[in-house]
């Protein structure tokens, strides 16, 4: 019986490896400006699982006065919340966000968070992720 648990674990965790996006632009150490718009791209690797998109919320939260380290309770200001529809291009399905950084926010390192959240398998089960990417405000 634990064989069959082992397995069981095993393959979900090989579906929702599947599903997690990826910050294809901006790179990491990107310099962006407050008031100034920027364009962020998020990536999709195809799966052979099923999955179904809810929804992405983009967040910048400036790291000037303490660690910038990825945190799930503080997201930081909102800069996008709404569908993701990645549309397949010549490599992977991606879709771009053009957004603009907040005027209030203060120069040095920042954290840009990607909250990605979907349905996958049959059932379907809900999943949520963050990833994340260092820039610098300047």
């Amino acid at each position: 019986m634990k064989v069959v648990h082992s397995l069981v674990a095993l393959l979900f965790s090989s579906i929702v490896s599947a599903q997690q996006v990826v910050i294809m632009s901006p790179l990491a150490g990107t310099s962006v400006s407050p008031g100034k718009n920027i364009t962020v791209t998020i990536g999709k690797p195809d799966s052979l699982s099923a999955s179904e998109e809810v929804a992405v919320v983009i967040a910048i939260r400036s790291c000037a006065r303490d660690l910038c380290a990825p945190q799930v309770e503080a997201l930081g200001d909102i800069l996008y919340n709404g569908p993701f529809n990645p549309r397949t291009n010549s490599n992977q399905p991606t879709q771009d966000f053009n957004i603009r950084i907040p005027q209030s926010t203060s120069n040095g390192n920042a954290l840009l968070t990607v909250t990605h959240f979907a349905l996958i398998g049959a059932g379907p089960r809900p999943w949520m992720e963050l990833k994340n990417v260092s820039v610098v405000v300047n």
